[in-house]
């Protein structure tokens, strides 16, 4: 397949999922240099697909609301390859109508041995491997075999970003969008209490509805800190976090973010498959991972006097740049 010239990659779902699919990108840039790697996402990633140093074009999945128009899209591009990191019959479908060479997708759905060309055959909920792993498990019909240690993975430039001056900040986030367990509120603004002494620039990010939520709560440490919910669109908000210390979160796109960065990204997590650290964990070379054991719990249990401690000893350490 040494004649590839144009490759799409496909995930339209949430940041933390596109943040993991970016190694894909890197890796079919070293095994075909002169190749122009496209990405079809969603609108609200644009801007983290729009920074990545491996992808050369961003296709808005947004813009084509009916399988006419992405069929034509697709065969407008006249492309060689897709890789499906997230197997979603309506683009696979409009790929097959394209005429696409090949169509690259897991081997576990029924779709896949409908539209797809390549199928690799691999399970994701019980694996061992990351999701960065599975991912570039799709490479091996391309002729990618040997998948990538952690380490290694850690060690790769994703995004490009601009941070002249770092601050001494650390960016709370405390939401999410509930596809990974959290702190309750409380325990957020429990936090924030025991650090109010230390001297360091402390805030609070999220959306704008994120804001709404910050205003009718009840705590008070919490409200006492600045928010910057809202202030940012994406793009802004990757130099803000570049030019931060650290941010905590639970397992949602901020963090992957603040990792792909250098930023020190302290990840509160449960041992639960399958959203295990082992599996969601950010990469980056200034990961620090709060793991729990699952007990059937409904929220993250680990006290807010642990993690303050935690986060004071994390933010003595110095950083490692990228």
């Amino acid at each position: 397949m040494s004649n590839i010239q144009r490759i799409m990659i496909v995930r339209t779902d949430s940041i933390g999922d596109v943040m993991l699919t970016l190694p894909v990108a890197y890796y079919l840039k070293q095994m075909f240099p002169k190749s122009e790697i496209l990405f079809l996402g969603k609108s609200y990633t644009k801007d983290i697909i729009d920074r990545c140093l491996w992808v050369n074009r961003f296709v808005n999945s947004d813009d084509f609301q009916t399988s006419s128009e992405a069929e034509k899209m697709m065969s407008g591009l006249r492309l060689d390859a897709v890789v499906f990191a997230l197997p979603d019959s309506f683009w696979m479908r409009a790929a097959h109508a394209a005429s696409v060479p090949v169509r690259i997708a897991t081997g576990h759905r029924f779709s896949s041995w409908r539209w797809a060309t390549h199928r690799p055959m691999f399970g994701r909920k019980n694996s061992d491997l990351h999701e960065s792993q599975l991912n570039l498990k799709l490479l091996s019909p391309l002729g990618f075999k040997v998948i990538p240690t952690l380490n290694e993975l850690d060690q790769l430039n994703l995004l490009s970003f601009n941070a002249p001056d770092k601050k001494k900040r650390l960016i709370i986030h405390p939401f999410s969008q509930g596809s990974a367990l959290n702190w309750s509120l409380e325990q957020y603004d429990e936090l924030v209490g025991l650090l109010m002494n230390e001297d360091w620039e402390i805030v609070v990010s999220g959306t704008v509805k994120d804001q709404e939520r910050l205003t009718n709560f009840a705590g008070v440490h919490l409200k006492s800190i600045p928010s910057v919910c809202g202030q940012f669109n994406l793009t802004a908000f990757i130099d803000y976090i570049a030019e931060s210390e650290m941010l905590l979160a639970c397992s949602t796109g901020p963090l992957h973010i603040a990792a792909a960065v250098g930023v020190k990204s302290v990840g509160l997590y449960v041992d639960r498959r399958p959203i295990h650290p082992g599996r969601w964990s950010p990469i980056g070379l200034q990961v620090f991972i709060l793991q729990e054991k699952d007990q059937g719990q409904e929220q993250i249990l680990i006290k807010p006097s642990e993690v303050a401690t935690f986060l004071k000893t994390t933010m003595a350490l110095p950083t490692t740049k990228l």
